[in-house]
């Protein structure tokens, strides 16, 4: 048998064509019933139908997709595949018998080909029609399961557009019952703002008027102002020029005077009602006042400036004359002013010399002094309260008290101690002299000797001493508890 090169699905379909026992006339009906019950078609958007066409086609690929049972995983399966039995072996023949082809099986086999013929009721054949036949049949199932599904899924958009329907009527004529009304307000507002424009063209041509009003008087101010400014610099002038006994008799009077011109100037230069009030007051307050004035006719305004010109000449002559020698004192002074400062310098830079001078020499007058300290105390240290000199004034206080028969004295000093020992050692070595040097050396042998017994006792004492110190700290230890941190486990 030669294997087919066709798909599973390609097999159902030219199985289902080929036989006409596996066709159901059921599905014919059941598509003329649905397109009885289709409801009327109702008027849809471009976008929606497009929409739908793609769900639609989405939904095909995959129907195609999973048409054939067995294109699924066997979770999914709505039939699965039979399982496989294996044959029975046939007892090998006896061979002492003589069989032929045609005796095992006579319907598979001819003597001619010598070779299986497959019949047509054939048990695998029976099943691949059962199968086919079942496929079939689930197929047209699924089917008619899809078709209920685009049946209920068309049902349910049919009932959303009929709502949509409804509520697009209701916007409608809300919307009208809208427009209408703000056509009504539109028009009362239209009336309000032809009537408001009417009153703000009659309010600015009188704006206009006051406006060209308002300009004319404040240039009549102005010009007022400036010859007011103009008669306040020539009174200044005037009472700069009287004399002082004058200005001390009417000082107050010309202060007064001064405060009310400024006040009036600053009052002038606004324009604001409340300050038109002020500046009438001030103005009355400034006519009330007596004018008070040294030069009261221009004559004697003329005779005064003509002296002030006779001082003035006078003076120019006298400058004049000391012109040349007021420019030389200037020099010499402008001389005198650049010398000193150069002096100045030169000893600002000799004194900051001088001050970093004593400044390095303070702090290495610190740095010695602090050295000579440290040098001093380990000196005393080292002479007084060091361990090798205690243990010297020890030895010297033992070995003084060992010549003497003295008891050991905290007053005894070392100095007074090495005196009285130095004299005692003068004093034996002058007995010594007079000695025989034979008996003296057995003397100082068998001395030395002793010393040096005593000193192995003491040495085998001190180790003695240690052991003894090291068993009773090991043996105390054994009997106390131990100080680590023992664990406790269940």
């Amino acid at each position: 048998m030669k294997k087919s090169k066709l798909s599973s699905q390609e097999l159902f379909k030219t199985v289902r064509t080929s036989r006409s026992v596996l066709k159901l006339p059921e599905l014919d009906t059941s598509a003329k019933c649905c397109d009885e019950n289709v409801p009327p078609q109702v008027p849809v958007s471009h976008d929606y139908k497009k929409k739908l066409i793609k769900t639609r086609e989405r939904e095909m690929k995959e129907e195609e997709e999973y048409r054939n049972p067995y294109t699924l995983p066997e979770r999914l399966r709505v039939i699965t595949k039979g399982v496989k039995h294996h044959r029975k072996k046939h007892d090998p023949p006896v061979p002492d018998e003589i069989h032929t082809v045609c005796d095992i099986d006579p319907e598979f086999f001819t003597l001619v080909e010598g070779r299986p013929v497959r019949s047509f009721c054939d048990i695998k054949a029976f099943m691949r029609d059962l199968r086919d036949a079942t496929l079939l049949r689930a197929n047209a199932g699924y089917i008619n399961d899809k078709i209920l599904q685009i049946d209920m899924f068309t049902f349910k958009e049919r009932e959303e557009f009929e709502q949509i329907n409804r509520d697009f009527e209701k916007i409608n004529q809300n919307f009208m019952v809208f427009a209408e009304q703000s056509f009504t307000d539109a028009k009362h507002v239209m009336k309000l703002a032809k009537e408001t424009s009417m009153q703000l063209a009659n309010v600015t041509d009188q704006l206009e008027e006051y406006s060209f009003v308002f300009i004319k008087i404040k240039n009549k101010l102005i010009n007022i102002v400036a010859e007011y400014d103009q008669l306040s610099q020539y009174k200044k002038f005037l009472t700069e020029i009287s004399p002082k006994w004058w200005h001390k008799r009417y000082a107050s009077h010309c202060e007064k005077a001064d405060k009310l011109c400024s006040r009036l100037l600053t009052q002038l230069q606004t324009e604001t009602p409340e300050i038109s009030t002020l500046y009438s007051q001030s103005a009355l307050s400034l006519a009330q006042l007596p004018p008070e004035l040294y030069f009261k006719r221009p004559s004697q305004l003329i005779t005064h400036l003509e002296s002030v010109c006779r001082q003035c000449l006078n003076y120019l002559e006298i400058c004049g004359i000391f012109s040349g020698s007021f420019y030389k004192i200037n020099m010499e002074k402008r001389h005198f002013e650049d010398a000193i400062h150069d002096h100045a310098t030169h000893m600002q830079y000799i004194i900051d010399i001088f001050q970093k001078k004593v400044k390095n020499l303070e702090v290495t007058c610190d740095i010695f002094k602090e050295r000579f300290n440290t040098i001093l105390e380990k000196v005393i240290y080292e002479l007084v309260a060091s361990y090798e000199s205690s243990k010297l004034f020890m030895c010297v206080q033992f070995v003084h008290s060992g010549l003497y028969g003295f008891k050991p004295d905290h007053r005894d000093s070392l100095t007074a101690l090495m005196v009285n020992i130095e004299r005692y050692y003068d004093e034996i070595s002058k007995e010594i002299d007079s000695l025989d040097l034979i008996v003296v050396k057995k003397a100082t042998r068998q001395i030395f000797n002793e010393d040096k017994r005593a000193m192995a006792e003491a040495h085998l004492a001190r180790t003695k001493l240690k052991e003894y110190y090291f068993l009773h700290k090991s043996l105390r230890k054994s009997y106390e508890p131990s100080k680590m941190k023992t664990r406790w486990y269940n």
